[in-house]
């Protein structure tokens, strides 16, 4: 007895529906938060429903802290609202800590929305593996409108300009940013509809004993005197990444 499919029929017109090959679509029909950017695969996802036992956090200066919060999200009913302190470091963050995955191109992406001005909001891919420490750091300046990357004197070089993510309720922004473990480079940078070329921009690698792990950080930076705040969400690491 044969089994399968007429051989027209994956290929046959319809009205209102049509025959799915994609999986990635598949699964994002079916409510993955895996949307915006699905190359790579998935080793970490979280969308913040749930509580902050499934990473790590940070809150430095007055009236900084770091909570579940269900005034707005990109998906689902919550996101984690980061709340930077009006003085000291300003800052408000959250990290995951992961054991070292095969050497291959990493990717972070996530979703955030800020509701007011700002100071900076940071991005930090970090590649322990077992004898030094090679880092990534990026982030988006308010008053300036650019993107950047950060070298060992803690320079911003900038990447974009004119990049204004709109201040609007409940409106979440996406920025993905892929680095080879294998060449410790970075790759690329997805935002939004746009997307930013960054190979030969090698990370800061320093002598560190540190066991092999992967870590992926997400920080605001608020302004001096302000509690400033970000909402981020739909947060996805990925590996072997094209």
């Amino acid at each position: 007895m044969t089994h399968g499919t007429r051989d027209w029929d994956q290929t046959a017109g319809g009205t209102t529906t049509y025959r799915l090959s994609d999986m990635a679509e598949l699964a994002v029909r079916l409510g993955s938060i895996v949307t915006f950017d699905r190359r790579g695969e998935v080793i970490f996802l979280e969308d913040f429903e749930g509580t902050l036992s499934r990473f790590g956090w940070d809150a430095g200066g007055a009236g900084a802290t770091v909570a579940m919060d269900a005034s707005e999200s990109n998906t689902g009913k919550q996101s984690v609202q980061l709340t930077a302190g009006s003085d000291n470091q300003r800052s408000a963050g959250i990290v995951k800590y992961l054991p070292l995955p095969v050497l291959s191109s990493v990717g972070q992406e996530f979703s955030f929305s800020v509701g007011s001005d700002i100071d900076e909001l940071r991005v930090a891919i970090s590649h322990f593996d077992g004898t030094r420490l090679i880092e990534f750091h990026l982030g988006w300046e308010f008053a300036s409108q650019q993107l950047f990357w950060t070298d060992a004197g803690a320079v911003h070089h900038a990447i974009a300009s004119g990049m204004n993510f709109a201040q609007l309720f409940a409106q979440f922004h996406t920025w993905k940013i892929v680095a080879d473990l294998r060449t410790g480079e970075l790759v690329r940078w997805l935002t939004n509809g746009s997307s930013y070329d960054l190979s030969g921009i090698a990370g800061i690698t320093t002598p560190d004993a540190t066991p092999p792990e992967l870590d992926m950080a997400i920080e605001l930076i608020g302004r001096g005197g302000h509690n400033d705040v970000a909402h981020v969400d739909s947060w996805i690491i990925t590996q072997n990444e094209p």
